[in-house]
C-alpha cells in the first residue's frame, strides 16, 4: 500500500470513527423542575444518576415546570419528565386542565408521595382550611403559579370546599400565584400570611422558615379529606404532632393535624425503544443508594410502589422497558 493510499485509509477510518462516537452519543434530557428547592436537587441527583450509569450519555436537566415536563416528554421532545404528580399526568393524558390537549408518556418510577401544607402566621388563626373559608378571609395566600401541582391542589381543596379562586378574590381575599421562594419574599414583607402547595418532604425552604418566625401547619378537616380522597385520590395522613413531623420543622401548633398527599411520579416518552427504556429504568433503579444520600424521599423509589401505583391507576402505564426490567428483577412475572 502507498503512501497516498494508506494516508487515505487512515482519514477514512478516523471520520468513520468520529461519525460511531457521535451516533452512540446519548442525549437524554430530565425536565420538569423549577429553579431552586427540593424538586431541582431531585432531578439533578436523577441527571447525575443517569450520567454515571450510562456511557457516552449526555444528560441535561433544563429548568422548566412539571406541566411542562409531561407536555415535553408526552410530544417526544424530552426523554424524562419530573415532578408531576400522578393528578396532574392523568390530566395530561386526558387533555384536561390546565392542558389544552391529549399528551402519551408512561409511567417510570414512583419516587415519593407529596403531601398539601398550608403553613400560615399565627395571625391568620387557622386551624383548618375550612376556617379560611367559612369566614371569607382577606389574608393574602400563595398557592403556587397557574398549571402547577401547588396551584392544583389548593384547587382541588377550594373545590370541595364550595369555592373556587375567583369567588374568593371576589370576597376580597388576595390570592398570589407564586413558587415557594417568591411566596416567602411577600410573607416577609407582610403581603401574605400564608402559603403553601404539594411539596416532597423535607421542604427545605419550610425548614428554614419555621426556624426563623412562628408558623402554623394549617390542616384539613374529614368532609375535606374525603372529598379529595373520593373525587381526586389524595391519601389521607395523620399527623400526630406537627410541631415535631421531623425534617426539622418547628411549628407552633403541637396538636394532631390532618392533610393529604399524593404520589409524585417519573414519566418517560412513549415512543422510546424497549431497550432504551431498559437501560433508563435500570440506571434509576439500580443507582437508589446515591439517589438516597441526593435526597431521603428517594427510600420510597422501588419496583413494588411503582407497580401499585400502576395497578391502582386507570390510566397511568409502565413502559414496555420498564417491565423488562422488573421482570428481569423478579418484581413482575
Amino acid at each position: 500500500m502507498n503512501r497516498k493510499t494508506l494516508f487515505s485509509t487512515l482519514v477514512m477510518a478516523a471520520v468513520l470513527s468520529l461519525s460511531v462516537s457521535a451516533f452512540a452519543q446519548w442525549n437524554i434530557s430530565v425536565v420538569g423542575s423549577p429553579a431552586g428547592g427540593t424538586l431541582q436537587v431531585k432531578s439533578e441527583g436523577l441527571g447525575e444518576a443517569l450520567r454515571r450509569a450510562i456511557p457516552n450519555s449526555n444528560v441535561t436537566v433544563p429548568t422548566s415546570s412539571p406541566a411542562a415536563g409531561l407536555a415535553l416528554t408526552g410530544e417526544g421532545k424530552a426523554a424524562v419528565g419530573v415532578g408531576a404528580s400522578a393528578r396532574m399526568a392523568v390530566n395530561a393524558i386526558r387533555g384536561n386542565a390546565p392542558f389544552k390537549k391529549k399528551y402519551d408518556f408512561k409511567l417510570l418510577a414512583f419516587w415519593g408521595a407529596d403531601l398539601f401544607m398550608f403553613v400560615a402566621t399565627p395571625k391568620a388563626n387557622l386551624s383548618t382550611f375550612r376556617d379560611y373559608v367559612a369566614r371569607k378571609a382577606k389574608d393574602g395566600i400563595s398557592v403556587g403559579p397557574k398549571g402547577s401541582g401547588s396551584y392544583m391542589v389548593f384547587d382541588d381543596v377550594a373545590n370541595v370546599h364550595g369555592t373556587n379562586f375567583k369567588d374568593m378574590e371576589g370576597w376580597g381575599a388576595k390570592i398570589h400565584y407564586q413558587y415557594s421562594a417568591p411566596s416567602l419574599e411577600l410573607l416577609q414583607d407582610g403581603q401574605i400570611e400564608g402559603l403553601g402547595g404539594l411539596w416532597g418532604q423535607p421542604s427545605a425552604r419550610i425548614v428554614d422558615l419555621t426556624n426563623n418566625r412562628e408558623m402554623i401547619w394549617v390542616g384539613l378537616d374529614k368532609e375535606a379529606i374525603d372529598k379529595l380522597g373520593a373525587e381526586f385520590g389524595y391519601e389521607h395522613v395523620r399527623l400526630e404532632s406537627p410541631g415535631d413531623f421531623g425534617y426539622g420543622y418547628k411549628f407552633v401548633n403541637k396538636k394532631p393535624l390532618d392533610t393529604v398527599r399524593m404520589a409524585d411520579i417519573v414519566v418517560i416518552n412513549s415512543n422510546m425503544s424497549v431497550d432504551q427504556a431498559y437501560t433508563i429504568t435500570k440506571a434509576i433503579y439500580g443507582s437508589k443508594d446515591f439517589l438516597v444520600n441526593v435526597h431521603v424521599s428517594f427510600k420510597a423509589l422501588s419496583a413494588e410502589n411503582t407497580i401499585a401505583l400502576d395497578n391502582a391507576s386507570k390510566a397511568l402505564n409502565l413502559h414496555e422497558g420498564t417491565v423488562k426490567y422488573f421482570r428481569e428483577v423478579g418484581a413482575m412475572k
